[in-house]
């Protein structure tokens, strides 16, 4: 989905800080790409090789984060699980 916004998307924060209503929208514009680690693997692992990388973000579930004994199948297969990746 954010490929399809040119990767911006807004933040919205209502509630109450400190007394005071907030209700402050911000457009965030700092992301450049995504890829997806099952479907674009190489591309990953092409990516993660580049001396320009600063910042991986992923994400899961604490279920996802389960160790699973397998070997490294080199890098163009992708590895099942999460850590492993």
């Amino acid at each position: 989905m954010l490929k399809e916004q040119d990767y911006v998307y807004t933040v919205v924060l209502r509630g109450g800080q400190k007394g005071k209503i907030i209700d402050k929208k911000e457009i965030v514009s700092s992301i450049s790409r995504t890829i997806h680690a099952i479907d674009e693997w190489s591309v990953l692992m092409k990516a993660a090789e580049s001396p320009d990388l600063e910042v991986i973000f992923s994400n899961t579930t604490e279920a996802g984060i389960t160790y699973r004994d397998e070997g490294y199948p080199g890098a163009e297969n992708v590895i099942d699980s999460f850590p492993g990746k």
